[in-house]
């Protein structure tokens, strides 16, 4: 059978069309397959990011969730029972019960000692520590030890406050705010006459208080 030059012409473009239509169709289907499994990649990679998310927030909770309780009475604002984080100090503590009332002795305590759950911290008046000082004159902080780290009945001067500095024989308060600052510019006091470097403390002073402070 012969074709006509028009027929043949005709068949060839009817041919290219087919040819076009099945390369569109396949270029279509290889980008639909790639776009599918990007997608499904990065699905993945989300449900990583999520389930470290997850993980993150499940160990942060159970750093938030170790607490104590403390008891916190005496000369603060709010006495009562609070619950703290288990790092936190006696200051922490003192906070949460409203601050230092104002007539509260606050050097007494060692607002730096770190709590323990079940702890009670009792915050003494100037007049509850002055008459304990009286009737102990080295007696140390029940709470802390913060002011009396005292060899028998000896006032440390390295740590004792300045109430319990009031307490020996010749100082009054000016001379025991003295003391207190002067450790605290120059440091510890290595020995007890060095108290003689103290404007105000001579030798008279010193052989009144000799007997009675260490530096231990």
């Amino acid at each position: 059978m012969k074709y006509s030059f028009k027929e043949i012409k005709r068949k060839i473009f009817i041919l290219a069309a087919v040819i076009f239509v099945v390369a569109a169709g396949m270029i279509y289907v290889v980008k639909q397959s790639k776009y599918t499994a990007k997608t499904d990649d990065n699905s993945v990679v989300l449900s990583d990011e999520d389930a470290g998310s997850e993980t993150d927030v499940s160990e942060e909770s159970e750093v938030i969730s170790e607490t104590i309780v403390v008891h916190v009475c005496g000369a603060v604002n709010s006495p009562g029972v609070y619950e703290l984080n288990a790092d936190d100090r006696v200051a922490d503590a003192v906070k949460a019960a409203g601050g230092f009332a104002t007539n509260a002795a606050e050097d007494y305590l060692n607002l730096a000692e770190t709590l323990k759950d079940g702890e009670k911290i009792t915050v003494y008046t100037k007049k509850e520590v002055k008459k304990m000082a009286e009737a102990d004159p080295g007696k140390s902080s029940e709470n802390s030890g913060n002011a009396g780290d005292d060899t028998g009945s000896l006032v440390n001067i390295n740590t004792a406050t300045v109430e319990e500095l009031m307490t020996l024989p010749g100082i009054g308060e000016s001379k025991a705010k003295a003391i207190v600052t002067y450790r605290e510019k120059n440091g510890p006091f290595t020995d007890v006459n060095d108290l003689t470097n103290i404007s105000g403390i001579k030798e008279g002073v010193m052989s009144k208080i000799a007997d009675s402070i260490t530096v231990n």
